[in-house]
């Protein structure tokens, strides 16, 4: 779903609620384009009815017109169907588009005149070219929220998930071995609770990856002792480990799971070692069962660090390959039959490393891919993002406030796309998260929340379904050069709406 929605006046997905025609004759087509956030209204003669926040009315004489516009981030179309003169004057109609396009601003507060949007061209991305909708006086901004309690005073974030504002997981690692662990958290709307994960022994196992599928399908990736590939669910009321296919390899790891849109399907990726070269390790989930699919391989090391699919023939991973030089950018693709390698770029190499973290797949022909170019000796690195056309991966510009690195991406809509990580200036003693955001056409820095005194990083960010919140997880600690941190706690960060 796009950052905005069609929201259906409740009962009835088709309301006719005119007797008589237009003074024009034509009958005139409306819909309500909405914010995710419940706001109860007065309807007469429907009594109290709950929307999703409507911000604007939008209306027209032709419906075909009006259904192809308003379907462009793929939500379904509500009409009403009414004449023009029971319009309510309060609406006001400050501008035209077009013969056949009128809009009105709703009545709600804070929003009166929230149709200047549209006519000013600021308003979508459901309607045609118009970029990201910002009701008048409101932004969007990242915010502190209370991050679960550590089970010890080194804890750091490592993966989040939602199901909706009221089902939010996040997963971390604490202490250190043999005492450390990984511990899923569950926010409720209000407080975060700790769940255990199966308790796999004194020596060390992670979670890396999460994905929510529903309140009682929840995933997990990491690795288990050995290290051996690691996949845990949810159910509703505890986690439990899931029998994994294991290479024939001494060690192996899963760093990322993703799901298949609107399917129970999944993918995980990662790497094993034979014991003289690492390698890319992919797992399939059918809804029943878990098995391994081969996947190509770039020189003596290559891993795979984060997945993403938008249809069951179309799946991304990317990570990084080298071989006895410095690493290189890694893409692999799979077509519903078998996994290839992809051309993708590299920056400053081979006297820079290079690194995908991230990948994003939005549609067939919108794919974004994120990491870092990182200069061998330390003293250098920059922003690395890609994007795919459906023809070629192209490199991307983007802002680099010092050493910076990126990690996560999420996405509202095409024109709405965040990616996380961290920078660090060059003569500065800390680091400080990172969020940038494409807003169709550029990548920008994002302000987010600073911490003094304090290292401060992001590793993963998701969108909350059906809203245009998003939220992000990572670390922050209190080490410096050479002195180490004296504590580590997980960091968690929100994009609200500030109105």
């Amino acid at each position: 779903m796009g950052i905005v929605t069609l929201l259906a006046l409740t009962g009835a997905l088709v309301l006719d609620v005119s007797t008589h025609q237009s003074p024009t004759k034509a009958r005139l087509y409306y819909a309500e384009v909405t914010y995710n956030a419940p706001y109860a209204a007065a309807e007469p003669g429907h009594g109290s009815i709950i929307y999703n926040f409507v911000v604007y009315y939008v209306a027209t004489t032709d419906k075909a017109k009006y259904s192809a516009l308003l379907n462009l981030d793929g939500a379904a179309t509500v009409w009403a169907v009414i004449p023009a003169s029971s319009v309510p004057a309060e609406w006001n109609i400050p501008c035209s588009r077009g013969s056949d396009t009128t809009v009105w601003s709703t009545v709600a507060p804070g929003y009166k005149h929230a149709a200047s949007a549209y006519c000013d061209g600021s308003f979508g991305p459901g309607i045609g070219k118009w970029g990201q909708a910002a009701p008048p006086g409101c932004d969007r901004t990242w915010r502190d929220v209370t991050s679960p309690g550590p089970l010890s005073n080194f804890t750091s974030g490592i993966a989040i998930a939602a199901v909706s504002p009221s089902d939010i997981w996040t997963v971390a690692e604490y202490g250190f071995w043999p005492g450390g662990g990984s511990l899923a958290s569950h926010f409720n709307g209000k407080t975060w609770a700790g769940v255990p994960t199966p308790n796999l022994g004194a020596q060390q196992f992670a979670i890396n990856g999460l994905v929510a599928l529903a309140t009682d399908d929840i995933w997990a990736v990491g690795f288990a002792p050995g290290p051996q590939a690691l996949i845990e669910h949810y159910v509703g009321t505890s986690w439990t480990d899931v029998p994994v296919p294991q290479v024939d390899s001494p060690t192996s790891m899963l760093s990322a799971v993703s799901r298949v849109p609107g399917r129970n399907e999944l993918w995980a990726v990662g790497q094993f070692s034979t014991g003289t070269a690492t390698k890319t390790l992919t797992e399939h989930y059918d809804g029943a069962t878990w098995s391994i699919v081969p996947s190509p391989n770039v020189g003596t090391f290559s891993n795979l660090l984060s997945v993403s699919a938008d249809s069951s023939n179309d799946v991304w991973a990317v990570g990084s390959h080298a071989d006895g030089k410095a690493a290189e950018t890694l893409i692999e693709h799979y077509d519903g039959r078998q996994w290839s390698v992809m051309a993708s770029y590299n920056v400053g190499w081979p006297s820079d490393a290079n690194r995908l973290n991230g990948v994003l797949a939005l549609s067939a022909s919108d794919v974004w891919a994120v990491g870092t170019s990182m200069a061998l000796d330390g003293n250098s690195a920059y922003t690395h993002i890609e994007h795919y056309d459906g023809t070629r991966w192209l490199s991307v510009q983007s802002p680099d406030p010092g050493l910076s690195v990126l990690y996560g991406l999420a996405a509202a809509s095409p024109k709405d796309v965040w990616a996380v990580g961290y920078y660090e200036h060059g003569d500065a003693d800390y680091t400080h998260t990172l969020v940038e955001h494409f807003d169709g056409s550029m990548w920008t820095v994002v302000p987010t929340p600073y911490i003094d005194k304090a290292n401060a990083a992001l590793f993963s960010v998701t969108l909350i379904p059906n809203t245009t919140e998003l939220w992000a997880v990572g670390i922050t600690n209190d080490s410096v050069g050479s002195k180490p941190a004296t504590y580590s706690h997980p960091l968690i960060e929100s994009l609200t709406w500030n109105c």
